[in-house]
């Protein structure tokens, strides 16, 4: 299939076809489910190849920073106590000392011996319920009404969604 965008439109516009039965409506389906496949199938391939230069270029970057390291070995660096730093007028060589670092392994853990030793520094996060308050919701002359209190709801509008028509394939096309 022709993906030029060009190519689809004046097809489009020189068709003068007219679905008016059931036999029509099936093969417009059928037409969708190929189009469908067709993308998803160029996907596929675009992806692939996509991948293939990723591997290409992070081959060849290692290549020249591995190179870059060994020139590094040889010339006189700034140090710092965490870090050595040679610099080009197109960039900076940088090697970074090893350090110790701090990771989480169980965040339930942690957090139960943050309750316990240190309360201070434990986070609450609270949030609506959203899908339950949503089924109580009535919009009236006053606002955003809660059928169950009679209250306004702040924080709320009402918005009117526009009619869909859908197309879905049935299994297996």
């Amino acid at each position: 299939m022709n993906w030029d965008i060009e190519t689809i439109m004046e097809d489009e516009q020189q068709t003068a076809f007219v679905i008016d039965n059931d036999q029509k409506a099936n093969w417009a389906i059928q037409k969708i489910s190929e189009i469908d496949a067709d993308y998803e199938r160029m996907c596929n391939w675009y992806q692939e190849q996509m991948s293939k230069l990723e591997k290409q270029r992070d081959i060849r970057i290692e290549r020249l920073t591995a190179m870059l390291r060994g020139y590094f070995a040889t010339v006189p660096k700034h140090e710092t106590k965490t870090m050595s730093k040679y610099a080009l007028p197109c960039g900076e060589l940088i090697y970074q000392k090893p350090k110790k670092d701090f990771v989480v392994e169980d965040t339930a853990k942690l957090l139960v011996w943050a309750i316990d030793n240190s309360p201070t520094d434990v986070k609450i996060v609270s949030s609506p319920a959203w899908g339950n308050i949503k089924k109580r919701l009535k919009a009236t002359e006053a606002g955003i009404v809660d059928t169950e209190t009679g209250v306004v709801v702040d924080g709320v509008v009402q918005v009117e969604k526009p009619d869909e028509f859908k197309v879905k394939l049935a299994e297996g096309y």
